[in-house]
Order: structure tokens, then C-alpha cells, then sequence
């Protein structure tokens, strides 16, 4: 295949959909066929309108915890204090996951210029950590650009619905609190309870 791809991509806010950090593939722009690329010899056979689902990603994990599609923590199995590197602690119990966690996307062609996008996590329910699944939902759109049907637009968005991020702390002698990670004090640590994880992006396509 000779010609030029170019891809405009408008990434909104710190958490936004990022295929660098994502587990799992977060674009559809691959999904389209460009009629011009089909070879005379198979046109009988290509049906630009075929419907059909698919599987786009799978991750399984018991030792990272994700937010919707992107790490956010590793599980340890043990902790060394902030302050005293010499004070550690086995924490593996505490971020064991009851089950591991599933990430499965995928999406349904509607036509040859319309596909939607799926997915659902699971979860993460551990004794010190939790997060609630989430759902995602999204599409995209094909625009030909010529008659010869050799550029095209592509427009594409997708959002994950979901994901509170649950933190407990643990508790030493004196029954004071601190986070179990790195056993700092409990009130000096600070998370996002419910990342965002979103993307709308341009894509265009043009064959030479």
C-alpha cells in the first residue's frame, strides 16, 4: 500500500483514552476498508456492508489494578515507609484480588461506514482496594472524501462509564491509619476516586 496517513488526535483531560497507556486497543480506524484497496479479482467477494461482531481486546490480571482501560496501581508484595526505608511491611494480602480482573472490548459493524464499540472491566475487589466495573461504549464513522473512493474521513469516540476507586488504609500499634503502599500517613494521601477515561479522535486517509 503506497499514500500518506495522517492521524489528528484530541486527547481531553489527564485520564483521556491513550493507546501508550491503554491495556487494551482503543481505536477503530483500522476497521475500515478503503474500496479502492480492494483488488478487481475480489470485488465479487467484498461486501463493504457486511455486519458481523468482534473481539478487538482481552487482558486478564490478578497483579495489576486497572481503572477502566489503564493501570493505576501494581500489586507488592511488601511496602518500605517513606520515611524509614528500613520499616517494611508484607502487604501482598492486602491488594489480593477475590477475582482477577477481565477487560474485554469489542465491536459491532453496522455497515461499511458505521462501527460500535463495547467493552466492559470488571473490577478490582481486594481487602485494601476496590474498583467498581465499567462500562464502555463508543464509534465511529467513515466520510469518503472522493468518488474513487481512495481518501476518507474517519471520526471516532469512546467513553468508559464507571470505575470508583475504592482505597482503605491500614492500621499500626496504635491504631493510627496510613496507606499501605508505602505506609505514609493516611491523611497526606490523596487519589482520584473516579478517573475518566475518554477520546475523540481525526483520522485521515489518502491513497497515491
Amino acid at each position: 500500500m503506497s499514500g500518506a496517513d495522517l492521524a489528528l488526535s484530541d486527547e481531553f483531560g489527564y485520564s483521556a483514552l491513550d493507546p501508550r497507556l491503554s491495556l487494551v486497543p482503543s481505536s477503530l480506524k483500522n476497521h475500515f476498508i478503503m474500496e479502492s484497496l480492494v483488488p478487481p479479482k475480489w470485488k465479487y467477494q467484498f461486501d463493504p456492508d457486511e455486519q458481523y461482531f468482534a473481539v478487538t481486546g482481552v487482558y486478564l490480571s490478578d497483579w495489576t489494578v486497572s481503572a477502566n482501560d489503564k493501570p493505576i496501581m501494581a500489586r507488592q508484595f511488601s511496602a518500605c515507609s517513606i520515611y524509614d526505608g528500613t520499616v517494611c511491611s508484607n502487604i501482598n494480602n492486602f491488594y489480593k484480588p477475590a477475582a482477577p480482573e477481565l477487560i474485554l472490548t469489542g465491536m459491532y459493524k453496522i455497515n461499511g461506514d458505521n462501527i460500535l464499540s463495547f467493552g466492559v472491566n470488571t473490577g478490582y475487589n481486594s481487602q485494601k482496594l476496590s474498583v467498581s466495573p465499567s462500562f464502555l461504549i463508543g464509534g465511529a464513522m467513515r466520510f469518503y472524501t472522493s468518488e474513487k473512493k481512495d481518501s476518507h474521513f474517519i471520526v471516532e469516540g469512546n467513553y468508559w462509564f464507571g470505575s470508583n476507586v475504592t482505597h482503605r488504609p491500614c492500621y499500626d500499634a496504635y491504631d493510627r491509619q496510613y496507606y499501605c503502599s508505602n505506609l505514609s500517613a493516611w491523611s497526606d494521601f490523596q487519589y482520584d476516586h473516579h478517573p475518566e477515561s475518554y477520546n475523540i479522535k481525526l483520522w485521515y486517509e489518502k491513497l497515491f
